[in-house]
């Protein structure tokens, strides 16, 4: 039987059990027939409790259903893995009710299931769905998955979770919590739960996470030791890869004729600090992978300063550059006193208080606006100006919206931003795209903190804000930097 026979299955096997179900298939009606209550009640639910009670596949939600697979996974010898994914509507109203003090909105989500194949590689597939249809995402953390319900809804992988992990979820506020900090919290709970015991003494730090003991292990003299079977064989597995990188090893020993897994500090301080060097590079080289236009100099700085940072610093990082550009407040003054004049093809308004913005003076209906914007790291001068111009008149409207740029009291930006000039459309078409790359060719600087689709030197392309991820892709990047420099410092 191959993978993809076995997986179908088990999905058989589950969807019969949940065709067999008892009781009304909606979760506000079921609880209010059985008397139970209460937001966490459907999360506490066990595989064997849907299974046995016969829950019916919509009161049990995804998360059961989750549960449920992954528990005829393991019974038939299928490794799997869950992917806790969020919706990121949600995740950034969490953010911002947070930011405003307000009491924080419910972030909801959809749990999949996810196999690795012969190469090693993992496919996703809904268990929700009867039939086995492999999702076409790339699956990583950080990664999005459109899913299709009465309409598409991004999601963003936060965790990708064992089927162990994954059991102990069994309140809202656990699932919140591996939304918003990914697989490090799961993983600090099996250790909690597990509660990693001093060897000589129970003592008053048992239920500290897994982290504060392994890094007082290493800088410190004590030894924790924790009975070999509190964990299974696969777990006692997770353990050690977790700790790989900061050279500490677990030995089977025997305490007074139990048998123990010790966690044993092969090392002192100076291997903590090597250790800690060798996560930096892994940090380093992560951002430096997905987002190759950041310089090494800013990649270094973030990493750096990880412990004193938020996304919001970061986006302010990864758009400025502290060498500053090679630019004459004179010639961006006489930009500006062209760029803010009309004529009889370009109308000019103010965009806020800090930049002009230029349009055509002949403009197309649009069904919606600001659907994508091109960011250009260019010199601001006055060719550059008229050369846009040229490329608005072209297009009379039927694409472009409106380029900006900063007024003369903002050199500054000018000359430190990496994109001073935006560019906003209502649509994308190539052909426009390329003449603005002509267009701008000899004003361009470089490739360095553009985050989007590079279109040509010194441009890029990128979702505007109400597209993709709900967010700016600049303010999306920083938070998957921030989010990867978290997630490397509690795994791997």
């Amino acid at each position: 039987m191959t993978q993809d026979d076995q997986i179908q299955s088990l999905l058989d096997k589950m969807h019969a059990m949940f065709n067999s179900a008892v009781g009304p298939n909606n979760r506000a009606e079921y609880m209010r027939q059985h008397n139970v209550s209460g937001i966490d009640w459907h999360f506490s639910l066990s595989a064997d409790d849907i299974i046995n009670q016969k829950i019916p596949r919509a009161v049990a939600g995804c998360t059961g259903i989750a549960k449920v697979f992954c528990k005829y996974a393991t019974d038939a010898g299928l490794d799997c893995v869950v992917l806790a994914t969020a919706r990121i509507e949600n995740l950034d109203g969490a953010a911002q009710d947070i930011k405003e003090g307000k009491k924080e909105r419910i972030i909801n989500g959809h749990q999949i299931i996810a196999v690795h194949d012969a190469g090693g590689r993992l496919r996703a597939f809904d268990p929700g769905q009867k039939e086995l249809k492999y999702i076409k995402s790339e699956i990583k953390v950080g990664n999005i998955i459109n899913f299709r319900f009465d309409t598409v809804v991004p999601h963003l992988i936060t965790a990708i979770l064992t089927s162990t992990e994954y059991s102990k979820i069994n309140t809202y506020q656990k699932l919140r919590d591996v939304y918003v900090n990914g697989e490090a919290s799961a993983k600090r709970d099996i250790m909690d739960q597990n509660k990693i015991l001093r060897s000589n003494e129970i003592t008053n730090r048992a239920n500290k996470s897994f982290d504060e003991y392994l890094d007082a292990l290493l800088t410190g003299t004590d030894v924790y030791m924790l009975p070999k079977e509190r964990l299974s064989n696969k777990e006692w597995h997770e353990l050690n890869e977790l700790v790989k990188w900061k050279n500490v090893k677990f030995i089977e020993t025997t305490e007074r004729g139990v048998p123990y897994m010790r966690l044993s500090k092969t090392s002192n301080r100076a291997a903590f600090e090597k250790a800690t060097a060798k996560v930096q590079v892994m940090q380093f080289n992560a951002i430096r992978n997905k987002y190759p236009h950041l310089s090494d100099s800013v990649i270094q700085e973030i990493v750096d300063n990880q412990d004193n940072i938020s996304p919001d610093k970061i986006y302010n990082m990864i758009r400025h550059t502290k060498k500053k550009y090679n630019l004459s407040r004179d010639e961006f003054n006489k930009a500006v006193a062209y760029g803010k004049t009309p004529n009889n093809y370009i109308d000019v308004s103010q965009y806020q208080r800090w930049t002009w913005e230029r349009k055509s003076r002949i403009q197309q209906p649009h069904a919606s606006r600001d659907t994508y914007h091109i960011s250009l790291n260019v010199n601001i001068v006055e060719g550059l100006i008229k050369a846009l111009d040229s490329v608005l008149i072209q297009d009379a409207g039927r694409y472009i919206e409106y380029y900006k740029f900063p007024k003369s009291d903002w050199y500054d930006e000018a000359i430190t931003r990496h994109d001073p000039v935006t560019i906003y459309l209502s649509a994308r078409n190539r052909d426009i795209e390329q003449k603005i790359v002509r267009a701008v060719a000899p004003y361009a600087r470089s490739n360095e903190g553009l985050l989007g689709e590079i279109l040509g030197y010194g441009v890029d392309i990128s979702p505007e804000t109400t597209q993709k991820y709900g967010m700016s892709v600049g303010q999306h990047a920083s938070m998957q930097i921030y989010n990867a420099l978290r997630n490397i410092n509690s795994r791997d």
